[in-house]
């Protein structure tokens, strides 16, 4: 999942009926303090990198892809099941290498 699709998801989640109202009222909290801001995915640097714009991140990666998978994993916990042998891989793009070279379960022969 990209950064953006989180965004979108979160957006569009519209949580328990009258949420809004209730928790303005019992926390009072402003109504506009509830508002979640538009995501724009940071632009390619000038040195040709992409950074994550994480607060307090210093990831610096070479592909849009890289931050994505850094974004998803470090920032979000999103992590890809081997249905085989249950190991943990960082995102879905491990899971291929990993069922050919060191899934503990693949056949050999």
């Amino acid at each position: 999942m990209t950064p953006e699709e989180w965004v979108e998801f979160v957006q569009s989640y519209a949580g328990p009926e009258e949420f809004e109202a209730w928790a303005c009222k019992t926390l009072n909290i402003p109504k506009e303090m509830l508002y979640i801001a538009p995501y724009e995915p940071p632009p390619r640097e000038a040195n040709g990198k992409f950074l994550c714009k994480y607060f307090g991140c210093l990831g610096e990666y070479t592909s849009k892809q890289g931050r994505e998978n850094h974004f998803n994993s470090a920032h979000l916990g999103f992590r890809a099941h081997c249905l085989d042998c249950n190991a943990v891989l960082m995102n879905e793009g491990s899971l291929p290498r990993h069922k050919r070279e060191s899934c503990t379960k693949r056949k050999t022969g």
